[in-house]
């Protein structure tokens, strides 16, 4: 079995000058993409950072994101990624809850961060991302540059911790969900069930937020094959339909809202979206007339992934469920959230 660490490890060995992450003008191989998570992972070791210890992260996406959660697994270390929504009140208490003793943050938070890192009280170091970086935090890049590309010499195995998601909270305070990494290598197994046409030639594109469960679990799942990671920092429609035509994306996820959105932009038909392949949908239900619509105005395969913060994806509604065309069973078919994946186990409790 596997670790989150192997897959940029394995990749950078397998597909050393294949595209591996793209965020706006920056391109990363595979290679370079491992190069610099080992300077991370030696950084962070070099610093006193032990298996075990938590770093929460406060940024949008990028590039820095996934290099954050690969290098903080090979060394052992948990991420505890950061909803940069929620209000400086629910900030302090994860990020306390939680016991991190690292916090990474972008420019797009450090005003915020400056307001109540008085108030964090296990946090000991603050490493700092983009310009104008605030005096009390470390730069990042300076941070890692001299720091050697090889692989850092740390044990990790399935079983050990990988990172701490909190839920959101809709029952009273969030609540924190630990991952193993075997729990990760189970996802990948369920999201290849689902896309049963995915290979390493795919071009994903991530427009959730990293602190999801969604790009978690998708995007580390087709990293697992070595496809090449596209990056939104946030998702809008325009830029979805202007990067998708550019990078010539094959693959991605979305909230039916973001579906929406998208079909319904007035530039739409501007955009030549022929290279999609599969399009995932989840995190809230799907109108069964936006599906209809999807189907008829996209020319790609459609497939659904249901799941939880705590369990990641169980069951899936296959792209074979999805049709236009069919008799009363088959339509009914796609209000539903499909059948279990893989090790997944499915049981009615009562009528509700």
């Amino acid at each position: 079995m596997s670790t989150v660490g192997d897959i940029v490890r394995w990749n950078a060995r397998r597909y050393p000058n294949k595209l591996g992450i793209v965020f706006e003008d920056i391109r990363l191989t595979w290679k370079e993409v491992n190069t610099r998570v080992n300077k991370l992972a030696h950084a962070l070791i070099d610093r006193g950072m032990n298996k075990g210890d938590k770093v929460a992260i406060l940024k949008m996406n990028s590039n820095y994101y996934l290099e954050l959660i690969f290098g903080l697994a090979k060394t052992g270390l948990l991420s505890v990624p950061l909803n940069y929504r929620l209000s400086e009140k629910e900030l302090i208490y994860i990020i306390n809850d939680s016991e991190a003793k690292v916090l990474v943050v972008s420019q797009d938070f450090f005003n915020v961060v400056g307001k109540i890192k008085e108030q964090l009280k296990g946090i000991q170091r603050f490493i700092g991302i983009g310009k104008n970086i605030p005096d009390y935090m470390e730069t990042y890049e300076e941070m890692i540059k001299d720091y050697p590309e090889e692989e850092p010499d740390i044990e990790v195995g399935e079983e050990d911790l990988f990172n701490l998601i909190y839920t959101s909270g809709t029952t009273g305070l969030p609540k924190g969900v630990i991952r193993d990494h075997r729990s990760v290598e189970v996802n990948t197994f369920h999201l290849l069930l689902a896309d049963r046409e995915a290979s390493s030639q795919d071009i994903i594109l991530t427009c959730f937020p990293f602190s999801s469960l969604g790009t978690y679990g998708f995007d580390l799942g087709f990293s697992y094959i070595g496809c090449t990671q596209v990056i939104l920092k946030r998702f809008d429609p325009l830029s979805f339909l202007q990067i998708v035509e550019k990078e010539r994306i094959t693959s991605t996820v979305l909230a039916p809202t973001m579906i929406n959105m998208i079909l319904s932009h007035p530039d739409f038909d501007k955009y030549d979206l022929t290279s999609l392949r599969a399009i995932a949908y989840g995190a809230s239900p799907m109108p069964p007339e936006l599906l209809r619509k999807a189907l008829k105005l996209l020319s790609c395969r459609f497939f659904q992934l249901y799941g939880s913060t705590e369990t990641f994806w169980g069951t899936s509604l296959s792209p074979e469920d999805h049709v236009l065309e069919g008799d009363e069973k088959q339509q009914k078919r796609l209000n539903s959230a499909g059948k279990e994946l893989g090790s997944t186990e499915v049981k009615i409790v009562d009528k509700e």
